[in-house]
């Protein structure tokens, strides 16, 4: 058979060919859900009837199209509008909460009248179950549950992890698996847009000076060190895109939202961010071409920047007028006294900073996180914890890895399960590198990532499995080389799942 052409109808592209329609009507009504969000964000300086409008058109749409609700979920959290203005509040729930539930209602409405299977059965989800368990725990062996840990557990935790869960039973095929893909990119370029707007002083509570916009961000996420992890995750779901798709236009656009991101990283001045990019540059260059001589170059230039890069620190720290030496090593300490103190346990999740000064084995005079996600959720939760987080990221890693070695024997290596199953890898590898100095065990974008990539795995068994793709793809293929097309739900070709 021919080859896809390399643009043109016939080209591969995220959307699958056979499903435009659908596509067409999720992803409109996305947008339409997105803009009636904003109606509802500044529902503040808006007419009651109009803000009430609204927030129920939005409801009974997330209720009857709950891929819709949950791209426009995701479009919020990632982007972060909800950072840069106060939300109006329904009762004790915030918007986005609020709409989490009506997926819930929706998924379960679904499961008990139209008889839909839920996917709550894998071993990630009752790790992650499991862990929920092990946190309330946690609080009660530490004298109960208190207002504070239940804000910290509902706001930095359940929301998140929940997140994880709808889209793993939402997202339920290979199309919607591809859609899902395209709103990360579109989140994507949501957050550079954002980020710039606040560094304008159009959002949020700060207004910066000018000698300040292109140091420090502020509002969007307050931090310049989880600005510079979301954007290394979605970059590098960028990436995969652009080798995936075959379409000039495509491939430019891609690669300037891969530009910007790569330049957004970089303002920032992340320490963690510059050096999480440089490792992942690496792993994905020894991933993709086992080219030596490049990743030697991207590793000096990285150690280089490391030695040279303190000094813009210190100008960056001056100009905001914040901490001037920020020791992660005293803050580990701490951390890893608290969790050696209480191995099992922990200190019970949101209890840390008051617990701080008990553990304090070091010079510094105030509270602070522990920079560190592997020793804040030991020192917080307790190992055990801990290890139920990382195996089911070790767990999809290595689905993801038996995934890709089965494309590689069916000559599958330009499928869009391919491309995107090393990208979340390299997610893997970023969030594993990041963590050493951030607590980003938690953030949306952590488990948007790792939904995607049991989605694909889910995909890949289903291919093998259940329709004969994958068997009737080598039946097909004369050589390992054969190339071939069709659509995403039959996969007779090389090409079969990038059609």
């Amino acid at each position: 058979m021919r080859s896809p052409p390399e643009s043109g109808p016939g080209a591969p592209s995220i959307l699958p060919a056979g499903s435009r329609r659908e596509d067409t009507i999720v992803l409109a009504a996305t947008a339409a859900l997105a803009i009636l969000g904003l109606l509802i964000l500044l529902g503040a300086g808006l007419p009651k009837i109009l803000f009430a409008f609204a927030l129920i058109a939005g409801a009974v749409l997330a209720f009857f199209r709950p891929e819709v609700g949950l791209y426009a979920l995701l479009l919020n959290a990632l982007v972060g509008l909800t950072h840069v203005a106060a939300l109006p509040r329904i009762g004790p729930l915030s918007v986005p909460i609020a709409f989490e539930l009506v997926l819930v209602l929706s998924i379960g409405y679904r499961a008990i009248f139209l008889r839909h299977r839920l996917f709550l059965a894998s071993p990630q989800h009752l790790l992650f179950g499991l862990l929920t368990l092990w946190m309330f725990l946690s609080l009660l062996a530490n004298g109960g549950v208190g207002p504070q840990n239940v804000e910290a557990i509902r706001s930095l935790y359940l929301v998140r992890v929940l997140i994880f869960f709808l889209l793993t039973n939402v997202v339920t095929t290979g199309a919607a698996t591809k859609r899902l893909v395209v709103v990360l990119t579109a989140s994507n370029a949501g957050l550079l847009v954002t980020s710039l707007l606040v560094r304008a002083g159009y959002f949020g509570a700060e207004r910066l000076t000018f000698s300040e916009k292109i140091l420090r961000t502020s509002g969007i996420v307050h931090n310049p060190n989880t600005l510079a992890f979301d954007l290394i995750t979605l970059v590098i779901l960028c990436a995969a895109a652009f080798l995936y798709v075959r379409h000039p236009l495509l491939k430019v656009l891609l690669a300037l939202i891969a530009g910007f991101d790569l330049l957004a990283i970089l303002t920032t001045l992340s320490r963690s961010g510059f050096v999480a990019l440089c490792v992942v540059t690496v792993y994905l260059l020894w991933k993709l071409k086992r080219n030596w001589k490049a990743i030697a170059f991207v590793a000096a230039l990285g150690i280089l920047a490391v030695l040279l890069l303190p000094g813009g620190l210190q100008f960056r720290f001056d100009l905001v007028k914040g901490i001037k030496d920020i020791d992660r090593v005293e803050f580990a300490r701490v951390a890893l006294n608290t969790a050696l103190s209480n191995p099992f346990f922990g200190v019970g999740w949101g209890n840390y900073i008051d617990a701080f000064p008990a553990y304090n084995n070091t010079s510094l005079p105030e509270p602070a996180p522990a920079h560190n996600m592997y020793l804040d959720l030991a020192a917080q939760i307790g190992f055990p914890a801990l290890a139920l987080y990382l195996l089911a990221f070790f767990l999809t890693w290595r689905r993801l890895a038996a995934m890709e070695a089965d494309l590689k024997r069916l000559g599958g290596q330009r499928s869009f399960l391919y491309q995107f199953g090393w990208a979340v890898q390299a997610c893997f590898v970023n969030l594993a590198v990041f963590g050493l100095s951030g607590d980003v065990e938690f953030e949306y974008s952590v488990f948007a990532v790792l939904g995607l990539g049991m989605l694909l795995y889910r995909e890949h068994r289903l291919r093998i499995s259940g329709g004969g793709d994958f068997g009737e793809m080598r039946r097909r293929s004369p050589s390992r080389h054969a190339e071939g097309r069709t659509d995403v739900q039959s996969a007779p070709g090389r090409d079969a799942i990038s059609s």
